[in-house]
């Protein structure tokens, strides 16, 4: 197989059947926003994602030489999350912990960022708006 041009290693996941063109239009629409955000100085733009991190490493398959084997160094260790919004002007507020990541995590996190942004932030007027929409419609359903 080597001689073939073919090497030993860990395929990597991916997307079923993604869509090229759904992505591309996506990409496009996303750098427009950017674009319109950038010419406002009202409005703010924020990406949140979460990652996690551990001592233990994932094992990847790959060649070693006969009769040796490749190791890697692991610990046990908790895993540790973070969660975070990024700006576009590379601003990074970021929330950690080693516990499990729920609803009340996400919303407490949510509440503080939203408490971070100045009084007078469009995005914080739209939360407040849709943080007693949502307020309302559980009363209405108790």
């Amino acid at each position: 197989m080597k001689k073939l041009g073919y090497s030993y290693k860990r395929a990597r996941a991916s997307i079923t059947k993604q869509d090229r063109s759904i992505v591309k239009k996506a990409k496009k629409e996303i750098e427009h926003f950017k674009s319109e955000v950038a010419k406002d100085d009202s409005l703010n733009l924020y990406y949140f994602d979460e990652s996690s991190f551990s001592l233990s490493p994932n094992i990847p398959y790959g060649w070693s030489p006969k009769n040796e084997t490749i190791t890697l160094e692991a610990m046990r260790s908790k895993s540790l999350k973070v969660l975070g919004f990024l700006g576009l002007d590379n601003q990074l507020k970021a929330y950690t912990t080693t516990g499990t990541i729920n609803s009340e995590f996400v919303i407490a996190i949510f509440d503080d960022f939203f408490e971070s942004l100045p009084k007078s932030s469009m995005l914080r007027e739209y939360l407040s708006k849709k943080i007693l929409s949502c307020q309302r419609r559980k009363a209405n359903f108790i």
